[in-house]
């Protein structure tokens, strides 16, 4: 199954707030905590892999990867899948 992935180059890694992203999500799969310069977090329950974050992405930080990949960078870093 292929979901969405956040890359590095996402804008909030250097301190600018775009929201993009969860805007047009139909899931609802891409939330943002409040912050000074809120992080996105994708909902691996709530993506459904539809695409519809990519083409919206100003720097082209999101793709498309398997959702096991996605697990396996979680558990790396210590995350819940």
């Amino acid at each position: 199954t292929l979901l969405a992935a956040i890359g590095p180059d996402c804008l909030t890694a250097t301190g600018i707030v775009c929201q993009s992203c969860r805007d047009v999500c139909p899931e609802a799969a891409i939330t943002f905590a409040p912050a000074r310069v809120p992080k996105p977090q994708l909902r691996l329950d709530s993506c459904s892999g539809c695409g519809a974050c990519i083409p919206i992405c100003p720097s082209a930080a999101i793709g498309l990867i398997e959702r096991s990949l996605i697990e396996q960078r979680q558990l790396e870093r210590g995350q819940a899948a």
